[in-house]
């Protein structure tokens, strides 16, 4: 039974979230961390009490800090951000595996979206090969859910493929065969990039032009190899 002590801090909590996410997105990052640590900890109080209901928050809280944390860390050029995010992010996805396996199922998406992030973050910090394992994790599961969902995952299947294509090339300044690889991957994210945006010109041709300005790029760099 949840007790008014737990209703209100849910209530707050979920203040705390909205108003982090909200920071995020206006790129104050530093309030959206003071609003997303706080949220943790409530979630974290009331998840001791009522685990089934609230560790899906404290995963999706640690997950929203880690990006907050991210941001910071990219556009101040604070290491200690980075370092951060990825410990945080570490943990959510610790989390929403346990509640994949107890729960059996549910979850896939939040995990491969944290895999996603995770690898954003060790790319920023020149941890090239540990963003390309992990992505490659990630973008597993994203075709296994684009498979089954097409509409709804088609794009974060595209996005991942991109970012997978961003890591492998920053790795081919010291595995130059990796050009090649991101070069194969960038193809693939602007086939489907090309599939969505002749349903929906507007909200994709910025991905569609971009993954294919990197595959030009990616390819002249190939031909300096030659």
């Amino acid at each position: 039974m949840i007790s008014l002590l737990d209703l209100y801090q849910t209530l707050v909590a979920i203040s705390l979230y909205n108003r982090g996410v909200a920071r995020v997105h206006a790129q104050r990052f530093e309030e959206a961390i003071k609003a997303l640590r706080r949220c943790v900890e409530l979630s974290r109080q009331l998840s001791q009490r009522h685990p089934r209901f609230f560790l899906p928050k404290v995963a999706l809280s640690l997950t929203d800090l880690g990006t907050a944390l991210h941001g910071r860390g990219f556009f101040e050029k604070r290491q200690e951000c980075l370092e951060e995010a990825v410990a945080v992010y570490k943990e959510a996805l610790e989390l929403w595996q346990s509640l994949q396996e107890r729960q059996s199922g549910g979850y896939e998406a939040e995990i491969a979206r944290t895999l996603n992030n995770l690898g954003a973050v060790f790319k920023d910090l020149d941890r090239f090969a540990e963003s390309v394992a992990v992505l490659e994790e990630s973008l597993k599961l994203w075709r296994r859910i684009a498979a089954l969902q097409p509409e709804v995952y088609t794009p974060h299947l595209a996005a991942a493929l991109a970012n997978l294509g961003d890591s492998l090339r920053a790795l081919g300044r010291s595995e130059p065969l990796r050009l090649r690889e991101a070069a194969l991957v960038y193809q693939e994210a602007i086939e489907l990039w090309q599939r969505l945006a002749e349903r929906q010109p507007k909200q994709y041709d910025s991905d569609l032009s971009a993954t294919l300005a990197r595959l030009e790029e990616v390819q002249k760099e190939i031909g300096h190899l030659e």
